[in-house]
């Protein structure tokens, strides 16, 4: 069988490679349209009974996860000026596209009673702009007599205030919220750099932002780092331009085939599905490499290029299938969970594990049987003095010396039971960002000021 597969993927190599491009352009332009998502319900069971409650909650008093604030403590927002801009901050912000609602100080309303009628009726404070200082701070002593708003909207003891924003779901959903909160913090920014007032944010919403930001950021960063680490350990070992491009190439375009995969799947990138990339990266390049070392093996003694391909097929074919279904099996496992977050990654990564061996597979024997065959030098790491005395050291350890490897493998794996017992669940809302992040600062300033805003 593997014989024959060996025959017809090199009598077929460029009919195989043409289709191999026209998936691919097919599956990057399913890709363009993949979003980034971070939704904490995703991590609990939809049949949860603490779930279930949750949703029921939601749906009879509504949720608190659309509510952005921003802070500020500085006395100088009092003065007529500043107060000024925090009013066309606040009006602004109102206007964003994607805001339901703000409120701050400048839109406060009095609670008053209406004895005719026997009920309370609200009218804002703040029915003209104050003309001069004085108008101002007579406003702002109104302000602080209202108890209502105290330790809400304004702290009394430090004298801080924020203004609060009610999001639309719908914008928070999709991917339009990276484009609201990017037009909420320009002109936040634009007031920071006008009156020279430090704002502070906190909220599900700018969490989100954050968190779906850095994601997509690292990803990228990780990919990036992750192919040049390889292509350097690629040239360094095979010393020839090709097994680094190639390889590489094949990669990329089984992430290209993931990332897609996402999109036809209906999922969105989280924190576990934008790992794939990379990790399609550390199980890509070993099959290229199986399949590289063995080519080079066979045609050095053979010195037949067709002749030394078709042996690699048919004797690293079943090996490197089996190496690929072993991994796919232990990412599958999570598919079993009901967690969909857990399901979605393991649904994606086990498709394309498989995916990674298909084209590695197809690919790298088309393309070096194209190519021109391999120079002496380029055979020369069969032979490496390092990788060969380091193999002769493990043979000899395991052949001649069992009673070390029994002990040292009994060693690691108490070492290993006495870091599970040290192992603690965690579970706060923002314990994936360093701890110097400005998100963790602004929340300490909203737990000192507010007690928190969560």
């Amino acid at each position: 069988m593997w014989e024959q597969l060996a025959l017809f993927i090199i009598r077929f190599r460029l009919s195989l490679i043409a289709v191999l491009a026209v998936i691919t352009v097919f599956m990057a332009w399913k890709a363009k349209d993949v979003e980034m998502t971070y939704d904490f319900a995703q991590v609990v069971s939809p049949q949860d009974p603490d779930m279930v409650y949750f949703q029921q909650f939601k749906r009879t008093f509504g949720e608190d996860a659309n509510v952005l604030v921003l802070g500020l403590q500085d006395s100088a927002v009092y003065q007529l000026g500043n107060f000024n801009e925090l009013r066309t901050l606040t009006d602004t912000l109102a206007k964003v596209p994607g805001v339901s609602g703000v409120l701050s100080v400048t839109k406060l309303p009095a609670i008053r009673k209406d004895t005719a009628t026997n009920r309370f009726v609200t009218a804002p404070i703040f029915k003209t702009f104050p003309r001069n200082q004085r108008e101002l701070d007579s406003l702002m002593r109104e302000v602080n007599r209202v108890e209502f708003w105290k330790g809400q909207l304004i702290s009394p003891r430090t004298g801080a205030t924020l203004l609060a924003l009610t999001m639309d779901p719908k914008y928070l959903n999709s991917s339009r919220r990276q484009a609201v909160m990017k037009d909420i913090l320009g002109y936040a920014k634009a007031f920071e750099k006008k009156t020279n007032i430090r704002l502070h944010y906190a909220g599900l919403p700018y969490v989100r932002y954050t968190m779906t930001s850095k994601v997509g950021s690292e990803m990228t960063f990780f990919t990036i780092l992750a192919l040049i680490v390889t292509g350097i350990t690629l040239l360094a070992f095979f010393r020839t331009w090709a097994a680094v491009v190639f390889p590489l190439l094949v990669v990329a375009v089984t992430a290209v085939w993931a990332i897609g995969s996402i999109v036809l799947l209906g999922y969105k990138i989280n924190l576990l599905t934008g790992l794939i990339p990379s990790l399609i990266i550390v199980i890509g390049i070993p099959n290229c490499t199986y399949l590289l070392s063995r080519y080079h093996y066979d045609y050095r003694k053979s010195g037949n290029q067709m002749l030394a391909m078709t042996r690699v097929i048919r004797k690293i074919g079943l090996v490197t299938l089996m190496n690929n279904t072993t991994t796919a099996i232990g990412f599958f496992v999570f598919c079993l969970t009901d967690i969909a977050i857990l399901f979605q990654f393991g649904l994606v990564a086990t498709i394309n594990i498989f995916v990674a061996f298909i084209i590695s597979f197809l690919l790298i024997p088309a393309v070096f049987t194209y190519l021109p065959p391999p120079t002496p030098k380029q055979l020369e790491h069969l032979d490496a003095a390092p990788l060969t005395k380091l193999l002769e050291f493990f043979n000899d350890l395991v052949m001649h010396r069992r009673p070390t490897v029994y002990v040292l493998a009994l060693v690691l794996v108490l070492g290993a039971v006495v870091g599970i017992r040290r192992i603690e669940s965690v579970s706060y809302m923002v314990d994936d960002l360093p701890k110097g992040s400005s998100v963790n600062s602004d929340l300490t300033f909203f737990e000192r000021h507010f007690n928190g805003v969560m």
